[in-house]
């Protein structure tokens, strides 16, 4: 049985420390960008807290707001929806090394539906819980041809 009130505090603590930080742009998700492998699957890149060189897009008190595109000190991009000065809604993430995530933003998290497309086409589709493959979804490999659609977790597929 899942523990809601250990997620709700984990979320809460979460989204507090993501407000304190407005001009930063992400706690984003991702482990390992280098696209290292661990038992036959891709590691998603690990967390990673950037800084906005550059936006263009709509404001509100001061604060990024409505659609946005943000690019970071370190080559990283992001085209989507902010609220209150952080990535909230549907948007592209592009890793500085091309690693894209395409989905749902929650305080700066990938979480919700999304898509991670990696530099040699492999793809996964379906759920993201704070930037890493959860529940239903569809992980193809375009090295070896193949995919797995099931349930994960914590980023493994659950075979």
């Amino acid at each position: 049985m899942k523990n809601n009130a250990t997620d709700a505090e984990s979320y809460k603590s979460l989204t507090e420390s993501s407000l304190n930080s407005s001009e930063k742009a992400a706690d984003i998700l991702q482990r390992n960008s280098d696209q290292s492998q661990s038992e036959g699957i891709y590691q998603l890149p690990a967390i990673i807290c950037l800084k906005i060189q550059r936006y263009d897009g709509a404001t509100s008190d001061g604060q990024f707001h409505g659609k946005g595109v943000a690019s970071f000190q370190e080559g990283h991009k992001y085209k989507g929806i902010f609220s209150k000065g952080l990535m909230h809604g549907h948007g592209t993430f592009t890793q500085a090394n091309g690693v894209k995530y395409e989905g749902d933003f929650v305080c700066n998290v990938p979480m919700g539906q999304g898509t991670y497309t990696w530099l040699d086409g492999s793809t996964y589709m379906g759920e993201v819980y704070r930037g890493i493959r959860q529940r239903m979804g569809t992980y193809k490999c375009a090295k070896h041809g193949v995919s797995y659609k099931g349930q994960w977790h914590q980023g493994y597929s659950l075979l």
